[in-house]
């Protein structure tokens, strides 16, 4: 095994005061399924928030000296306490790459705010090392940082101060018998973005809620763009017609549960395709699904390499991939991989995908923080422009290139994407995976798209593992 080998298959070091961070945890192993975590939370001395810098510094230093231990390859702060007070230290003493989660989370606020007034609470430490001001005062002079510490955000979770009077609000503890509160007329809302089969099977299990009285809610694009049955409905005939085109029984009940989900807010729709066995996977008896190696691909949406190193290690780096990805930043973090790495069979285009060839504007969503606005996406006015983006078609970029396999995941921007791909998939008839959450008309429009191209293709429809909320439909 080759030195830079060995260097991409050591873990990945995650640390935190307490067990907040596995948030950070979990969504990295989203984004990242075949990476391994070590994961550090010093439960035995939370919470940081209240404790000087001195002493942050050296508790950092500490944890970072045991993940090196483990040989990781990067180390995430996933504590805002360390953040302000030990990072610098932290860089000038590891020769590691070093992620903390302020900057992101500075950035993703100024692209968030409409009035260029921003709130932040946090630990004490945090709001008086200025950092999360400093941050967004480099990016925006403008903006209005109001701050305020919250002592006890941390010991109200960590040290459970579970019936305690909050300015006068009661905080219950998960392990509440909710019988006592909530009536046979209460509506319970989850408002997470996963994982809401089983909360809903958790409440019902051992809460005594009634399935009856479960509801999702999702952010504002969301509710603008899923949970839309006055759409739906008038589209019945469509919504027929691809589930007649399904290939297999799992895509066709996987299909209907998740319009369910989207009509009904029941969370007991939001269930697995059983056949999503693993990361662009899917498990068919169909010998030629899949990437087999010496494919042509197509990363729409590259983000920052995370899926092309995906391709890489299934095919054993026996593909070419040709990577699009308009955002800045994300593009040098997926260039600058690329040019460590030596890879001559991996090419950075810092372009979006589209129709037509024209400049794009990118804004600010909730999807930004999920997956790093990496489409074309053109919202109305009410969002934050952050940046514009150029966007080309794939016709024209790649005109007659042999093309294998396409896979698109581009923040609502698919259908417009797979209209500039047209003489693409009609000359070469490649693989596709193509997201379809983003919009609910995606889940009959995408099919009726392609099949007008090449009605031929057996599609099959999917997720990401453990991610049923998150359709993407597999044209064979």
């Amino acid at each position: 095994m080759s030195e830079q080998e060995a260097l991409r298959n050591r873990p990945i070091g995650v640390f935190d005061s307490g067990v907040g961070g596995l948030t950070v945890a979990r969504e990295i192993m989203r984004q990242l399924p075949n990476e391994r975590i070590v994961y550090f939370g010093d439960t035995a001395r939370v919470p940081y928030g209240s404790k000087s810098k001195e002493t942050i510094t050296k508790f950092s230093k500490q944890i970072v000296r045991f993940l090196q231990t483990q040989e990781v390859k990067a180390i995430v702060v996933a504590c805002n306490s360390v953040s302000a007070c030990a990072l610098d230290e932290l860089e000038e003493e590891v020769d590691l790459p070093i992620v903390d989660v302020v900057r992101p989370g500075a950035k993703t606020a100024i692209g968030a705010t409409k009035n260029d007034k921003i709130g932040v609470i946090a630990t004490e430490a945090t709001i008086g090392s200025g950092i999360y001001s400093r941050y967004i005062k480099e990016n925006d002079s403008d903006a209005l940082v109001l701050s305020k510490a919250c002592p006890l955000f941390v010991p109200l979770v960590e040290e459970g101060l579970w019936g305690k009077n909050i300015r006068g609000i009661v905080v219950r503890s998960p392990e509440t018998d909710l019988k006592e509160y909530i009536t046979s007329d209460t509506a319970v809302i989850i408002s997470t973005h996963g994982y809401q089969y089983e909360i809903a099977e958790d409440l019902i299990a051992n809460k005594g809620i009634e399935e009856r009285q479960i509801f999702c809610c999702s952010s504002k694009t969301g509710e603008q763009w899923r949970y839309r049955p006055d759409i739906i409905l008038k589209h019945t005939e469509k919504i027929q017609k691809v589930y007649d085109k399904l290939a297999d029984k799992e895509s066709k009940d996987y299909y209907m549960n998740f319009l369910k989900a989207c009509l009904t807010r029941n969370p007991f729709f939001y269930k697995d395709n059983q056949r999503s066995v693993a990361a662009y996977e899917y498990e068919t008896d169909l010998a030629d699904l899949g990437l087999q190696g010496g494919e042509v691909i197509l990363d729409c949406g590259a983000f920052n390499g995370d899926t092309a190193k995906l391709f890489r290690k299934k095919t054993n780096g026996n593909c070419e991939i040709y990577c699009f990805e308009p955002v800045e930043e994300n593009y040098k973090e997926l260039a600058a991989w690329i040019k460590c790495e030596n890879i001559q069979q991996v090419h950075a285009i810092r372009a979006g995908v589209g129709k037509e060839k024209r400049t794009d504007k990118v804004y600010s969503t909730e999807a930004k923080t999920m997956r790093g606005s990496v489409g074309t996406k053109r919202c109305n006015g009410e969002n934050s422009v952050i940046s514009e983006i150029q966007v080309d078609s794939l016709d024209n970029m790649l005109d007659k290139k042999k093309v294998d396999y396409i896979k698109m995941d581009i923040e609502g921007a698919e259908m417009d994407a797979l209209r500039g791909a047209e003489k693409i998939i009609k000359r070469n008839h490649p693989q596709m995976l193509i997201s379809a959450y983003h919009k609910i008309t995606d889940m009959w429009e995408v099919p009726e798209f392609v099949l007008g191209i090449h009605p031929n293709y057996k599609v099959f429809l999917g997720h990401q593992p453990h991610a049923p909320y998150e359709p993407e439909f597999m044209f064979i």
